[in-house]
């Protein structure tokens, strides 16, 4: 059974799955609905140039396309300071209260410099080591 033509209008300007119903049976295309309204839609399938319109009667089903979770960096932040390492540990580590106000700054610092930040959402980074990272960038581009 054909879709809802008043239910083509949330879905422009998204990825979708579409399900046409064509000569030859159904078949499922994934692309963006350009334009849509209770007359059909615009739909530009995925790696073509070019929109075709579908009418609500050749349109099975019609769903959002899953979309994949953005790919996330690793942030540079200045070193951390004695004054300023406990709420790092508090902030950034996941560190309990209770235990980094019982810390002093040198043993914060100690406690901090121990964990291996190479997978975690942020590095260390000096201001001196930032820009020679930006430079070798650069050249390599």
């Amino acid at each position: 059974m054909p879709v809802d033509p008043k239910s083509l209008e949330q879905f422009e300007g998204k990825q979708v799955i579409l399900h046409k119903i064509t000569d030859d049976g159904l078949q499922e295309l994934e692309g963006k609905i350009e334009a849509a309204s209770e007359f059909g839609v615009a739909f530009k399938e995925r790696g073509k140039r070019d929109s075709d319109l579908v009418e609500p009667g050749q349109i099975e089903e019609i769903a959002l396309a899953p979309s994949k979770p953005k790919k996330l960096s690793q942030k540079k932040l200045k070193p951390v300071t004695d004054s300023t390492v406990r709420q790092h540990l508090l902030d950034r580590h996941g560190y309990e209260l209770g235990v980094v106000n019982e810390m002093s700054d040198d043993a914060a610092l100690r406690e901090h410099d121990d964990i291996d930040h190479t997978e975690l959402g942020h590095l260390h980074v000096a201001e001196d080591e930032d820009e020679a990272g930006e430079a070798d960038e650069e050249s390599a581009a």
